[in-house]
């Protein structure tokens, strides 16, 4: 007696199944490209803001806060025999020998307009401070002259501008801007010190009228160039880059931008009103809280864990779905 069989499970046509992969491919693509400028666009404004903010405060934008491990660079005091970084700022215990704290720094920092550095540190007994820094990443290593540092708790003012540097050896005149950034120490072995808060002030006090707003479009070619070289000296460029290049692009010409004019506040085309209003409510305010991103990242998190949990434990009846879905 012969059994009947099951119907056969209807099968999508090999053709069709093809598109739909290409087709969530394309489209996987094309989210991916939206959230990378989302993440850009926010990005740059909400930098913008800061800035600007700090500025019209009196404050400034090139602050490190030492309890902070993302401000520093590895989160340790090189050569040192010991360090750690708790709220109290970065410890370090020294081994006899100068030893380094690097300063992570997102882009390249402005010297001439920021030329006044302050350091508040307490240190266990009597030493030195110095600066070290580099232009470019592969420019020449240079320092200034140490200065004294004594016991107990201290802010210590470098003036940037002043004569006394050497680059690679060689006498070298004050820099003028710095992609590399670190403190060096000199204690005796075992002395103990803490560094709490580094910050670059500006030598003269900002003026709203001194920012001249400039808009570019990738990528910046050798007009664009002159154009920010000539804004720099007198002005604080304000540049409105257009976002509709690819975002490789876009960054590449803000890495351009960055090089020209180290002090440039870069910001998206068409967000100048809205980025100066932000800036002047939150130098207004009190006690600033910090901003959180125009674009909802933990949203997105939360609909991408959604999505993958609902794929993970949905019941498939078809194992081509399922795939698709995956």
């Amino acid at each position: 007696m012969n059994t009947p069989s099951a119907p056969a499970t209807p099968r999508l046509p090999a053709l069709l199944t093809g598109l739909l992969f290409a087709g969530a491919i394309v489209l996987a693509a094309f989210l991916l490209d939206a959230l990378a400028r989302a993440q850009l666009r926010a990005h740059l404004v909400d930098s913008a803001v800061r800035t600007l903010a700090a500025l019209e405060r009196g404050d400034t934008p090139a602050r490190w806060n030492l309890a902070v491990a993302a401000d520093v660079v590895g989160g340790r005091a090189f050569d040192a025999a010991a360090s750690r970084i708790d709220d109290a700022g970065l410890h370090a215990r020294s081994s006899g020998q100068a030893f380094e704290i690097g300063l992570v720094l997102p882009a390249p920092i402005d010297l001439e307009r920021l030329s006044i550095l302050h350091v508040a540190i307490e240190a266990q007994a009597t030493g030195t401070l110095a600066l070290s820094l580099r232009d470019t990443l592969d420019g020449p290593l240079c320092a200034n002259a140490p200065l004294a540092l004594a016991t107990g708790v201290q802010t210590l003012r470098i003036d940037l501008d002043a004569p006394g540097w050497q680059c690679a050896g060689d006498a070298a005149g004050p820099p003028s801007r710095a992609a590399m950034l670190r403190l060096r120490i000199g204690l005796p072995a075992e002395a103990n010190v803490r560094v709490m808060d580094v910050r670059l002030d500006p030598r003269n006090a900002f003026d709203r009228q001194s920012l001249q707003a400039v808009a570019l479009d990738p990528p910046i070619d050798a007009a664009a160039t002159a154009a920010l070289e000539r804004i720099a000296p007198t002005h604080w460029p304000l540049v409105e880059i257009g976002l509709r290049a690819r975002v490789e692009r876009t960054r590449l010409a803000i890495d351009r931008i960055r090089a020209v004019a180290p002090a440039a506040i870069i910001l998206p085309r068409g967000e100048l009103g809205a980025v100066i209003a932000s800036a002047r409510t939150e130098a207004s305010a009190v006690a600033p809280a910090p901003r959180a991103g125009t674009f909802p990242a933990w949203a997105l998190v939360a609909a991408l864990a959604s999505a993958l949990a609902w794929v993970r434990w949905r019941s498939w009846s078809s194992p081509r779905w399922q795939a698709a879905a995956e």
